[in-house]
């Protein structure tokens, strides 16, 4: 195999794939948005939650599923906090498994 011609070929379309507008834009957009815009989102959602009245049994709803030692581990926080940690590691990490 000839090695310097294929990292030539790669090479050149790599360059033409960032100079084209269509390509580039997701490229850097989607990572931005689900790295930063979503968790920021979150968090200003679970902002506004606390200063709404939340039934207790709402979160107790949420937590039933938990691995064992959830309640213990996250003890101290409030439910908007416990709501923000679910969404967080429960919820939204998985997706880049």
């Amino acid at each position: 195999m000839n090695w310097e011609a294929i990292w030539a070929i790669a090479r050149k379309d790599v360059t033409v794939a960032l100079r084209t507008r269509a390509v580039a834009l997701p490229l850097a957009l989607v990572p931005l948005v689900l790295m930063v815009g979503v968790p920021v989102l979150v968090g200003l959602i679970s902002g506004m939650a606390a200063r709404l009245e939340i039934a207790p049994a709402d979160v107790d709803v949420l937590s039933r599923p938990m691995p064992p030692g959830f309640d213990a581990r996250y003890a101290g926080l409030n439910d908007a906090q416990l709501g923000y940690i679910y969404f967080i590691v429960y919820l939204f990490a998985p997706m880049y498994l």
